[in-house]
């Protein structure tokens, strides 16, 4: 999480997993998931937003689920 506004419970979610061999696994999917419940359970933030790069498919899929 960075930009996180709590007056206005709010943050912005960033997931990098850095090493090609950990592709395609559902480690990103997992870390949404956990990074959402986190978020909205634990830090009681309202709104979770993202941007994403328009040519990089595999996270448009990702944040789509």
């Amino acid at each position: 999480m960075i930009n996180i506004d709590y007056k206005n419970c709010n943050a912005e979610c960033i997931i990098d997993i850095g090493d090609k061999n950990y592709l395609g696994k559902g480690y990103g999917t997992e870390a949404m998931k956990l990074l959402l419940n986190y978020s909205f359970l634990e830090m009681n933030l309202n709104r979770v937003y993202l941007r994403a790069i328009s040519f990089n498919d595999r996270d448009i899929k990702l944040y789509e689920k």
